[in-house]
Order: C-alpha cells, then sequence, then structure tokens
C-alpha cells in the first residue's frame, strides 16, 4: 500500500486570505517575525499539508529551503472552534527565509481545515 505524501505540491500566489491571516500572523508575532514580514510580498505557495488542514509551505521570490535547513519557529498562537477544539498556528522560517504555516489540533479531535478569524487568536509564543 502505498502512503500519501505529507504535502501536496502547489505552485501558485497565496489566496488574499492566506495573504492577510500571513501578514496579521507576522505583525503581531515578535521582532523576529517582523523582521521577515517584507518576505511576504514574494512568498508563493509550493505546497500544502495532505491531511485535509488548511497549512501551506511557501518559496520566497522562487527559492525554497523548507525541509532542506533547520525550522525557526517565528510566532505562535492558539485558538479554540466553537465546539471547544484547541488548535495552534505558527509561522516559520527555514535558512532565513520564510517557509511555511502550520495549523494542527492541540487535541487530536478535529483538523483545522480553514483558517481561523484573527480576532480568535491568543498569543501563545514568540521565539
Amino acid at each position: 500500500m502505498r502512503e500519501r505524501p505529507a504535502t501536496i505540491p502547489q505552485n501558485r500566489a497565496l489566496s488574499e486570505a492566506e495573504h492577510a491571516f500571513a501578514h496579521w500572523l507576522l505583525s503581531h508575532g515578535g521582532a523576529r517575525s517582523r523582521e521577515l514580514l517584507p518576505q511576504l510580498d514574494a512568498a508563493w505557495v509550493v505546497g500544502k499539508c495532505s491531511c485535509g488542514c488548511a497549512s501551506i509551505n511557501l518559496s520566497v521570490g522562487g527559492v525554497s529551503h523548507y525541509g532542506v535547513k533547520g525550522m525557526e519557529t517565528l510566532c505562535t498562537f492558539r485558538w479554540q472552534s466553537p465546539q471547544g477544539h484547541q488548535f495552534e498556528v505558527f509561522a516559520f522560517a527555514c535558512g532565513g527565509l520564510l517557509a511555511g504555516i502550520d495549523l494542527w489540533s492541540v487535541d487530536g479531535q478535529s483538523i483545522p481545515t480553514e483558517l481561523p478569524d484573527t480576532q480568535a487568536l491568543e498569543r501563545f509564543h514568540d521565539w
């Protein structure tokens, strides 16, 4: 039996919602996330998680260090769904370039298939 890939390759611009969400994360994170904020305008989606969540991998100016260089978590936020499920989202970089946004279930009860409303986010950690 063949396993599903962890990442589904893509080659597209960020949607308006993805761009706005990433901008909010980076601008509401710590100093390091704000440092990398200018890279967002040159960011491109190069992959999507195969589990069905809204996580995306990015390249900047056609360059991606995702999976090649160590991951640097930039900022982390948590939220709770109306059903009471706990989620976390973090923006990350690899090799000094924005590399993605990862959304995941803290309690393992649901998959965050859509980007949350930023008003629901609580700052959890800056790295």
